[in-house]
């Protein structure tokens, strides 16, 4: 009679594992072969006019690098919509959301200035309402610098999957 062993399935499992994502072609950004190293320190952005662009300008910079041998031209448009209030009875006004979209295009530099990818991303972010206007202001402009971070990797994780090579 057979029974069956789980710690055999259980040391078995993690082989399986990366044998299966080996097979599907997918390779880190940033490993050998990799997209990442493709617009590493590549990528100029526009220069930021607003205090909102100058964050999502600091993350993409932080996340490609500074742009030391720039061969490719990023411009964008942020926009964000407006608090949006959620709560119910007395938790009323307590909790906002603020939407976001990063309109992006990416062109090599040079003469022909040729479009290399274009696209949009969006997000959004919450933060709770407080008594007090000054601790409204910090937790809105907390929230919209979180909002930025996460519009600046959505756009970098778009440009590391189609980079070109």
């Amino acid at each position: 009679m057979s029974s069956f062993d789980r710690r055999k399935l259980l040391i078995a499992l993690p082989g399986l594992l990366v044998l299966g994502a080996a097979g599907c072609g997918m390779r880190p950004a940033y490993g050998p072969g990799g997209t990442g190293g493709a617009l590493r320190g590549r990528v100029r952005a526009d220069d930021p006019q607003t205090r909102e662009q100058q964050q999502f300008v600091a993350r993409l910079e932080e996340r490609l690098g500074p742009p030391q041998q720039a061969e490719f031209r990023l411009s964008y448009e942020i926009t964000t919509g407006s608090d949006v209030r959620l709560g119910s009875g007395a938790l009323r006004d307590s909790r906002s959301q603020i939407f976001g979209r990063a309109r992006y295009t990416l062109r090599r530099m040079g003469e022909d200035d040729a479009e290399i990818e274009r696209g949009e991303v969006t997000q959004f972010v919450g933060y709770s309402s407080t008594s007090t206007p000054l601790a409204n202001r910090a937790a809105r402009e907390d929230a919209r610098a979180r909002l930025m971070v996460l519009l600046a990797d959505g756009v970098v994780t778009r440009l590391l999957a189609g980079a070109p090579g």
